[in-house]
């Protein structure tokens, strides 16, 4: 697990993107997610000095990020108790994402002190897998189901894998903490 850096460029940017999308159909939290999505890719982007791709043409819906080449789709998570995450918490896909066929999926968590905190701490690169992989390892959570380690409930119909799967770049396993 790797944090990321932030910057009030990133933060600014994002807010930005955020402002300017509008109102989104079948958004799991009422529209105030998108920030921690738009503040994932950004954070990704620089970290791995690649270009963001979201919010250009027909790809737009499809991936989020070329890294080396290689298309990646950021999943973003939210975390409100100002620590990074653990290894046996768990990474989502919604069932909202079934059309998006990248090549690998990133997963990242913006992370708050505290639930009514209006500015993100820090952010973690939990790590990244396959589509491929990812669709052999993942396990269904209908809606409204307890998930993984820490008492959260489904809003959606979503795909988990534990964030103890997840892998570096390149496929390997991930060996810091």
């Amino acid at each position: 697990m790797i944090e990321l850096p932030l910057t009030q460029e990133m933060i600014d940017r994002a807010r930005k993107r955020d402002k300017e999308l509008g109102r989104l159909e079948n958004s799991i939290l009422k529209q105030m997610g998108r920030f921690d999505g738009f503040l994932a890719e950004e954070a990704l982007a620089s970290y791995t000095k690649s270009k963001l791709v979201s919010s250009e043409g027909s790809d737009k819906f499809h991936y989020d990020l070329k890294i080396k080449g290689i298309k990646v789709e950021v999943k973003a998570q939210r975390q409100n108790n100002g620590k990074k995450p653990l290894k046996d918490y768990e990474s989502t896909v919604s069932s909202f994402s079934e059309h998006q066929k990248p090549e690998k999926y990133g997963f990242i968590t913006i992370v708050y002190d505290h639930i009514s905190s209006k500015e993100p701490s820090s952010a973690y690169l939990k790590g990244f897998l396959d589509y491929e992989e990812f669709q052999e390892i993942h396990r269904f959570i209908p809606k409204g189901t307890k998930s993984g380690n820490n008492n959260y409930i489904s809003r959606q119909d979503q795909w988990n894998v534990w964030n103890s799967e997840l892998k570096m770049f390149d496929n390997s396993p991930f060996t810091s903490s």
